[in-house]
């Protein structure tokens, strides 16, 4: 029996990732991709429901569909190649255009519950510092020994 039967040698995940992380480094580093949200680093520090960071969310969570079209670098047929994809992107215009709209209701809703659940902390916070000093006062006040009428 001949080996026509056998299967092909395993894919090595790894090594097809690294290559793709390789080429989209090169391609990054020539300027071929814009800024992407998802690899800009989030926040860090001060307080996470401070209203800034939450209008920044909100501005950060818009989607606007974009017509641009990347140049293409096909030798020769480089034009048509770019008036094709131009035309597949204004084909499509509506149906992303309406996914967007339901993308930036989704992310509206998720920024106006975390406004409330900020506000909620903020309560709590205030909530556990108010009782935090009525016990330091109640802590601190002599003990009485006796009933209520010793006083």
């Amino acid at each position: 029996m001949t080996s026509d039967n056998a299967s092909p040698p395993p894919v090595d995940v790894n090594a097809v990732m690294e290559t793709i992380r390789e080429r989209v480094a090169t391609k990054r580093a020539e300027g071929a991709y814009a800024s992407d949200a998802l690899f800009e680093p989030a926040p860090t520090g001060g307080d996470v429901w401070a209203p800034g960071r939450l209008e920044a969310a909100e501005a950060a969570g818009i989607v606007v569909p974009e017509l641009v079209v990347g140049a293409s670098t096909r030798p020769v047929i480089g034009s048509l190649v770019q008036k094709l994809k131009g035309f597949v992107a204004r084909a499509n215009a509506g149906s992303v255009a309406h996914s967007a709209m339901q993308q930036n209701r989704f992310n509206a809703n998720i920024v106006g519950y975390a406004a409330e659940l900020g506000a909620e902390v903020h309560r709590l916070r205030r909530d556990v510092t108010r009782l935090e000093t009525l016990l330091a006062e109640q802590s601190t006040r002599p003990e009485r020994n006796g009933s209520p009428s010793d006083a």
